[in-house]
């Protein structure tokens, strides 16, 4: 199976910034490196992204949603702002964008709502669980949140004391 060549490749053009010291790389084989005198870098990539975080649990959920819940959850996915946690939902939009009509949107809506993956907050303002998904850094964004396992074998992390 490696010797194969993804067919999407050929087209990828990434848009990479900045150069820094890859320390995973490095601490992996220190001796080799400090021996050498050289230090593995890697490019960090420029273009926007949100991470979807995966367990088992959030995978279990997300795999339950209806296809409009997974359509609207994909477009709050794209309309996501950096560092925030919440959306202003644009109906007129979400609709002109989709093709759904007003009353599946509201039926999509409640169904993240009811699987706590959205919640409403006012004037067309939605909170959205950073369990599932956040653009930019949850640790920077929620400092008193973070806990170190010490183990990596387990399976299930505090991401999965979900609702």
């Amino acid at each position: 199976m490696n010797n194969k060549t993804n067919p999407f490749i050929k087209d990828l053009i990434i848009d990479a910034g900045k150069e820094v010291t890859d320390y995973y790389t490095y601490m992996k084989d220190k001796k080799k490196y400090d021996a050498s005198g050289e230090i593995p870098t890697v490019h960090l990539e420029r273009s926007d992204k949100v991470f979807i975080y995966t367990n088992p649990i959030i995978r279990n959920i997300l795999s339950k949603l209806s296809g409009s819940a997974a359509k609207l959850l994909l477009w709050i996915q794209q309309s996501i702002h950096y560092g925030e946690d919440y959306i202003k939902f644009n109906s007129k939009s979400f609709i002109k964008e989709t093709g759904m009509s007003s009353s599946t949107l509201v039926k999509a809506k409640q169904e993240l709502i009811d699987m706590f993956i959205i919640a409403e907050m006012e004037n067309k303002y939605y909170w959205i669980n950073p369990i599932f998904m956040f653009k930019g850094s949850r640790v920077k964004k929620y400092p008193d949140n973070i806990a170190v396992f010490k183990s990596s074998n387990e399976s299930a992390t505090s991401d999965s004391k979900i609702k």
